[in-house]
């Protein structure tokens, strides 16, 4: 084999597990200082307690934001993790289907393998062009796929770093 794709779908997995904990802390945590500032602002008058409030309102505001980028970079991630894992069993399945044939993988593309391998026969060559052609159809689905699901999760993490800011 000749063509691999990078990463881990087990390794990612556990990187969704670890934001979707950092989410539920500051949700704790933001959830705290609500509690707080609402308590505190029962007997708390004056120009400071207001400048104090507007500020920990936009933080309050600001990791709201936060949290809801690591839920959707959390769940981009799950998805990519998920095409991830299709895309080796079809790279599996798109190795075997070639090997059946006298065809190989290299480089991402399937070819035939090299050197003679026995006397010309027009319909075996045939059968090769059309599991040529059918297999680098699915190569190219997964390829698709796994670089529409890897530019969402970049959009997000990108939203993500935003946020925190």
């Amino acid at each position: 084999m000749s063509a691999d794709l990078q990463g881990d779908p087990g390794s990612l997995a556990s990187l969704v597990s670890t934001l979707r904990r950092h989410e539920r802390a500051l949700a704790g945590a933001t959830d705290d200082l609500t509690r707080a500032q609402q308590q505190a602002a029962d007997g708390w008058v004056g120009r400071v307690a207001v400048r104090h409030r507007h500020g920990l309102d936009d933080l309050a505001a600001r990791a709201g934001a936060s949290r809801a980028e690591l839920t959707r970079l959390a769940s981009a991630l799950e998805e990519y993790a998920d095409a991830l894992s299709e895309a080796k069993g079809e790279l599996r399945r798109v190795e075997e289907q070639a090997a059946a044939v006298g065809l190989e993988l290299r480089d991402g593309a399937v070819v035939r393998r090299p050197g003679v391998l026995g006397e010309a026969d027009a319909s075996h060559v045939a059968e090769q062009d059309a599991t040529i052609e059918r297999l680098q159809r699915a190569l190219a689905r997964s390829r698709v796929l796994l670089e529409r699901r890897r530019s969402v999760l970049v959009d997000h993490a990108e939203s993500l770093q935003r946020s925190l800011r």
